[in-house]
């Protein structure tokens, strides 16, 4: 949910939640004002019936709205307010009356003086009140809901063009961030503290990368130059226990030099310095890897069965696709066993590849770096790390299963 819609909702629902009780409020004021006023008028009316009295003792009737009788001389003057229902007949029906009731002592007779005075008038009046007051708060809430989402837009387009320019961020990308100035100190101070900080972290970058590459380019140097030295002695004639050593230091400078640039891969697709080209056929480049890998594949006497329903295309560079398939043809070959079988199935959907194993996969670490599938001292846990980033970049899933006796890598189109 968007902040302004947030922000209008929590408003709007206190506003729901204070007019009803304004509405009590207000109708509680006005019934308190109306009935004041009507029994003022009641006893405006019931001083004219007595100044009437006293001029001509002559009772004024008007039922039932006046009514006017002697009573005994022993009844003593009061007066009494009330709400009665009293049939109308003009009406035909009952009707609400607020009513003044008073004995007055008038030239020497006393009178029981009767006053009423409809409510009907008042209920509708009440009514009509009630329905104008709820037409206009309704307009008023419509109203500032409207404004307010509108205003608010407004106010929030600074920050939202802010997250459109942080979304196009790229390490990679020269020069600093533009934001417009705006009116509002808090957006403006927000956009240098992103203009300062992603500057930081762009020079971070350059820095790293600089060091990553020339540290790389750097060890890879004399590593050649000690695997070059290491080669020629063992051309020469030496005892075997010295041609041992030096095959091992040989095969360990070898395993560094791998190690070495397959590190430097991983940071580089990490850092996303491959981008994603047209379209590759992912299928074809299987077949040329199958080639690829024969001698590989018969020096264990391992069975290929290649199956190939439809086409696998995706975008993605051509290198690390290429990188990716022998990444995961040298798991299989390697954690195989003699004469085992690998099993490649291709569909538009999907990539398998299956190879026989006789050890347990822990699957929950398979993709982990330095985590061997086997204790084979050629293997130095990075080919499907390797393969599982290169996977996540291109925005492809890979998926292992590890069944009885076998284990399954499944290259699938998200």
């Amino acid at each position: 949910m968007k902040l302004i819609q947030k922000s209008n909702r929590t408003q709007l629902k206190v506003i729901l939640g204070v007019l009803p009780l304004a509405g009590i409020v207000l109708f509680a004021v006005l019934n308190y004002f109306i009935k004041d006023e009507i029994n003022e008028k009641l006893l405006v009316d019931e001083l004219r019936v007595v100044q009437t009295l006293e001029k001509d003792n002559s009772p004024p009737n008007l039922y039932p709205v006046i009514e006017v009788s002697t009573v005994s001389d022993s009844s003593v003057e009061q007066m009494t307010f009330s709400q009665d229902y009293i049939f109308d007949p003009i009406e035909n029906e009952d009707e609400l009356f607020s009513t003044l009731q008073s004995v007055r002592n008038i030239n020497g007779t006393n009178y029981s003086i009767t006053i009423r005075h409809s409510l009907i008038e008042t209920k509708d009046l009440l009514i009509a009140i009630g329905i104008a007051v709820g037409c206009f708060v309704i307009l008023i809430v419509l109203a500032f809901y409207f404004i307010n989402r509108r205003i608010a837009k407004k106010l929030w387009e600074p920050f939202y063009l802010t997250l459109e320019q942080l979304k196009m961020f790229s390490l990679e990308a020269v020069g600093k961030f533009d934001f417009n100035e705006t009116q509002i100190d808090e957006f403006n101070s927000l956009n240098d503290s992103i203009a300062e900080m992603t500057q930081k972290i762009s020079q971070d970058y350059s820095t790293l990368k600089e060091f990553t590459e020339n540290a790389s380019h750097e060890i890879q140097t004399p590593l050649s130059i000690i695997m070059l030295h290491l080669d020629d002695a063992m051309q020469s004639e030496l005892s075997e226990e010295l041609s041992e050593t030096i095959y091992k230091a040989y095969q360990s400078a070898k395993r560094l030099s791998s190690l070495n640039e397959k590190l430097l891969l991983l940071t580089k697709i990490e850092n996303n310095q491959y981008h994603h080209s047209d379209a590759i056929n992912i299928g074809e480049i299987i077949q040329d890897k199958l080639e690829e890998f024969k001698p590989l594949i018969k020096a264990k006497n391992i069975e290929t069965i290649f199956e190939k329903e439809g086409e696998f295309i995706h975008p993605i560079d051509k290198n690390l696709a290429s990188i990716l398939i022998d990444n995961l043809f040298s798991n299989a070959i390697k954690h195989n066993i003699e004469k085992g079988l690998i099993e490649i199935k291709i569909s538009k959907e999907e990539i398998s590849i299956k190879n026989s194993t006789n050890g347990k996969v822990d699957e929950r670490h398979i993709f982990d770096r330095f985590k061997k599938g086997s204790q084979s001292q050629k293997s130095i846990g990075l080919g499907l790390s390797i393969a599982k980033q290169i996977a996540d970049n291109a925005h492809l899933k890979l998926k292992v299963l590890a069944e009885e006796d076998l284990f399954v890598l499944k290259l699938i189109q998200k």
